[in-house]
């Protein structure tokens, strides 16, 4: 299959050849995984048109070689470490609100059912935590779970390596139902979750399928073929989709690593349009564009009606760019060692670029009421926002001007 697809393959841990590290493309030029010796390309120059200014930064603890997903609720952002440790932040100023020490290793988080905060350890036990940070409950689940829990009062969804979804009582965290699918012999461990919305759980499956469930009983009401598993060899088959999914007006869209990037009809289960687009990451959206990076770094910016292409911005290519946001004038993304770019959301040109601790940016930056928050490997967490120069008559920079304080993304 070549150096660059197996290396991508492995990076992202194949369930039959153990953990090796979480999810994340790997670029063409990454040779680490073979002699020792990891490169990858330099950034690009470009003249910035403005700076992205850190309001203020904090830190959630390192995930280790699992991926733990800040969760936005009620003014603040809450996260978790491979450690144990939930920690919750105002989301203004980036004070601790609460800190609580589990004194048990974490697999997933944070997810919530709308009133608790969810966490996962690493021997299956399902934690759930009022919003003071007190244990309110703990529960066994039959699986390991890497992927955040989420849910509704009365309903928790957990996703467990082993094919199956649970819908457990929130209160409890006993069992209500089951549905569980056979696995193809060869699978990314991927920490790639489900998504709660309306009375529906939507979720994609090694394989290529992704199918919508009913939230009362777990029983399937439609499934797409995302991807369709080609080639002589079990690498060559992995057809995937690890990646969340993402819901844009009555769409619900996905990505599938070797496959494509697609948006179907969240109602009826039709495939509104496809791009042979493989990626591992989400992708993100405004009023006119669907926003995605693929598996070889290129960014893309697709008509959102239809999927055609309307721009690409190749520079990236072998940075292993996170998901993109489009939040503002640009699209944010983050890098394998710890940048974040802006691109011009209408043509993918820079904008603007910064550096954060070093490590790579896992997860799609979050939009919110106080700017765009960024969470590294090493569990360092940023409110950022963007700050406009603007020139003179002259030519020269004449003042500056925080923008992009409002998010402009539609749900």
């Amino acid at each position: 299959m070549g150096r660059a697809a197996c290396a991508a393959v492995i990076a992202a841990t194949l369930t039959a050849c153990g953990a090796i590290d979480s999810l994340k493309r790997v670029p063409d030029t990454v040779v680490g995984w073979f002699d020792g010796d990891a490169r990858h390309p330099a950034l690009a120059r470009f003249i910035a048109e403005g700076q992205v200014r850190t309001v203020w930064s904090n830190d959630f603890g390192a995930s280790g070689n699992y991926v733990f997903a800040p969760l936005l609720r009620e003014g603040s952002v809450c996260g978790a470490s491979v450690k144990g440790r939930v920690s919750c932040l105002d989301l203004a100023t980036g004070k601790v609100l609460w800190t609580v020490e589990l004194k048990t290793p974490l697999s997933a988080g944070v997810g919530t059912d709308g009133q608790r905060l969810l966490v996962v350890s690493q021997t299956s036990e399902l934690i759930a935590l009022e919003s003071d940070g007190r244990t309110a409950w703990r529960a066994q689940v039959s699986g390991e779970v890497l992927a955040p829990p989420r849910g509704m009062p009365g309903l928790i969804v957990i996703r467990t390596t082993d094919g199956r979804i649970q819908g457990l009582d929130s209160e409890t965290g006993k069992r209500k139902w089951s549905y569980q699918r056979q696995l193809p012999a060869l699978t990314i461990r991927s920490q790639a979750g489900v998504l709660f919305d309306r009375d529906r759980v939507y979720a994609g499956w090694p394989g290529g399928k992704f199918t919508a469930l009913s939230a009362d009983k777990g029983l399937v009401l439609w499934e797409v073929t995302v991807a369709i598993p080609k080639g002589s060899t079990e690498l060559e088959r992995v057809a995937d989709i690890v990646s969340d999914p993402v819901i844009n007006g009555e769409r619900v869209c996905v990505t599938a690593f070797q496959g494509r990037t697609v948006c179907i009809d969240r109602e009826r289960g039709q495939i509104i349009w496809a791009r042979d687009i493989p990626s591992t990451g989400s992708v993100s959206f405004d009023f006119k564009r669907a926003y995605v990076a693929d598996e070889k770094g290129t960014i893309h910016g697709l008509e959102r009606v239809n999927g055609a292409s309307d721009w690409s911005q190749d520079a990236f290519k072998g940075r292993i760019p996170s998901g993109p946001l489009s939040y503002g004038d640009h699209v944010w993304f983050g890098d394998v060692e710890g940048y974040v770019h802006l691109v011009d959301r209408a043509n993918g040109r820079f904008r603007a670029r910064t550096e954060t601790d070093g490590s790579q940016i896992l997860l799609t930056p979050l939009q919110t009421a106080a700017g765009v928050l960024v969470t590294t490997r090493k569990g360092n967490v940023r409110m950022m926002q963007f700050v406009a120069t603007l020139k003179g008559s002259d030519g020269a920079p004449a003042v500056e001007r925080p923008v992009d304080v409002t998010p402009t993304a539609p749900r």
